[in-house]
């Protein structure tokens, strides 16, 4: 009987951090309507992540691989299992997500911020907020016309990107319910590189 099978991912080469839920891998094959899971290295991924447009696509929100290099997305129906390598690299440029990483994405005070760095490995990263706008960190100093909130410094770990939670998250009572975000490498020289822009709305 038919099952499914891949016969391309796109692109192959994937970056360790996609900020955002919009599904970026496009998995391509035959039967892929008969999916039942969509695996990362042989562990399903959540159903939330992935869409079976039709007997030959399916789209993927990818999930952090455990490493960087070779990894292998898989397909099956339960009964027989399709992989297909891929590699997983460090982005050349800072990548941040602040809650699902979507514009706006609501995050409750009351259980914290969960976010990703990712970039180079070995290289330290600052992640900044503000309720004004998007920070700015150019020479470690702020604007006078901007409040930046300092969200750590991390070093990016061998996998190529860090999950952090914060606990401790300001009253939108007092500050405003949309922050803003980036995060910087801090590796010479000046200006350091910023991340992608990120937002939140932050509830009580």
């Amino acid at each position: 009987g038919a099952h499914p099978d891949i016969t391309s991912v796109t692109p192959s080469s994937i970056e360790a951090l996609i900020p955002g839920t919009a599904e970026t891998i496009t998995i391509t094959g035959t039967d892929l309507d008969l999916t039942t899971a969509v695996l990362l290295d042989g562990v399903g991924v959540s159903p939330s992540r992935f869409t079976i447009v039709g007997p030959t696509t399916i789209t993927l929100d990818m999930p952090q691989a455990s490493s960087l290099g070779s990894h292998d997305l898989g397909v099956t129906d339960g009964a027989t299992t399709d992989e297909f390598a891929v590699t997983i690299v460090a982005p050349a440029t800072p990548k941040l997500e602040w809650g699902t990483g979507d514009a706006l994405n609501v995050v409750d005070r009351d259980n914290g911020l969960d976010m990703i760095v990712s970039g180079i490995p070995g290289r330290a990263h600052a992640v900044r907020g503000s309720p004004n706008a998007p920070p700015e960190l150019q020479h470690h100093l702020r604007p006078i016309d901007q409040i930046l909130i300092d969200a750590g410094t991390y070093v990016i770990p061998p996998a190529g990107w860090l999950a952090i939670h914060l606990e401790q998250l300001p009253d939108p009572a007092v500050v405003g319910g949309t922050w803003f975000a980036k995060s910087f490498d801090l590796t010479p020289p000046k200006p350091f590189p910023s991340s992608n822009d990120q937002s939140i709305t932050l509830v009580p």
